[in-house]
């Protein structure tokens, strides 16, 4: 169990590193493109639309094929969507790389998680989910510091090296025990599990958060960048704000654990709507930077108690873990679409206060929501 959760825990870990390693390169490359902040946003987006792609395919082959294969596929993938965005000096190439990169997260994440928590109790499902996640997040440190490596040496020789990792960390899937097997299920029981009142509540939980990261991940730097800070200063704020990400979110499930998927959320929702609708309002360089590592944090609480909350409801329902896990993957990835797109279409017809007034509105809204609502599967306060 110890040898793969720390497996797990890698592979999670250089996939948000190479997914958020963009942040740093969205100043660079919309000099070097003559991008609009709409097209930058786009090129953030295509990410999402990547998972939302391939959430159910990469369910169905991790059942078919079984977790040790998903994983080796999604490694692959990654290493070959990496090279590319190396490679590259086209936007809608560019793009293509990144909807490459998005699906072979989604096979990453659902074979990687499904493998790891067939493995462990339910009663701690939420700690080690939060625990992956806490891991996955030390990626989003790294992340931006290869950015910012690619942005002073190249990308070709920062991503083609990231390639290459990802090739040897493919082959070390074979050296670990026998995986699980997983019954097969049809696709019209996974879309029944998403009727269900309790598990549509985790989904959107899982949505929002999506919607929040978008909006941040495409308006951050440029925000920093506009207040003074060069690709060093941003790389910097990015890594600080996911080092208390990392930190949090294997406390917060935990804490789901113990008191309930539910009082996360709420402190988390709070949190996120007050840091939103401050940070657009601020032009001093520090409490920029500050206030972006504050609405990372904020939003990154979601994580670990609505993934465990949506799984505890989908196992009474039926529906295995593969499954519920590709519905996560598909709740997550059309909020951070929505987000990174919409983010930057507000922002260059209106200015940056739209995208988050609108994302602390839905904050709000939600935690307004789930103080009427009792949701059924969360575990009684103790």
């Amino acid at each position: 169990m110890r040898r793969l959760l720390v497996y797990i825990c890698v592979v999670v870990l250089v996939e948000v590193m190479l997914g958020s390693a963009i942040a740093p390169l969205l100043p660079d490359l919309r000099d070097e493109l003559g991008l609009a902040k709409w097209e930058a946003g786009v090129l953030v987006a295509t990410y999402a639309l990547g998972v939302i792609v391939w959430s159910i395919p990469s369910a169905r082959l991790t059942v078919r094929l079984g977790p040790r294969v998903g994983v080796v596929i999604g490694l692959l993938m990654l290493g070959a969507s990496s090279l590319a965005f190396g490679l590259f000096d086209s936007i809608w190439l560019l793009d293509l790389s990144r909807l490459v990169q998005g699906a072979a997260a989604a096979m990453c994440w659902t074979a990687g998680l499904a493998w790891l928590v067939a493995a462990t109790s339910s009663e701690r499902r939420g700690e080690v989910i939060g625990i992956a996640i806490g891991v996955a997040l030390v990626g989003a440190l790294l992340g931006p510091a290869i950015g910012g490596g690619a942005a002073a040496v190249g990308r070709g020789v920062i991503f083609g090296a990231c390639a290459g990792l990802m090739v040897l960390m493919a082959l070390a899937a074979l050296a670990l025990g026998p995986a699980p097997r997983f019954a097969d299920q049809p696709v019209r029981m996974l879309f029944r599990a998403a009727r269900d009142r309790t598990v549509g509540a985790g989904l959107w939980l899982l949505a929002l958060p999506g919607l929040l990261l978008g909006t941040v991940i495409v308006l951050g730097p440029l925000r920093l960048d506009e207040a003074g800070w060069g690709v060093l200063g941003i790389t910097i704020t990015f890594v600080v704000a996911a080092a208390f990400e990392a930190t949090a979110n294997p406390i917060a499930g935990r804490m789901s654990d113990r008191l309930g998927r539910l009082p996360v959320l709420r402190v988390g929702l709070a949190a996120a709507a007050a840091s939103s609708v401050v940070l657009p309002l601020v032009g001093n360089r520090w409490a920029t930077a500050g206030l972006i590592v504050a609405a990372g944090v904020s939003y990154s609480l979601f994580w670990s108690p609505s993934i465990a909350l949506v799984m505890d409801r989908a196992e009474q329902l039926g529906l295995s873990t593969t499954m519920s896990l590709g519905l996560t993957n598909l709740a997550f990835a059309p909020g951070a679409l929505v987000g990174s797109a919409l983010a930057g279409a507000l922002a260059a017809s209106l200015d940056d206060l739209a995208p988050f007034a609108l994302v602390a509105a839905l904050a709000l809204a939600t935690l307004a929501l789930l103080g009427r609502l009792r949701i059924a599967g969360d575990p009684p306060a103790a």
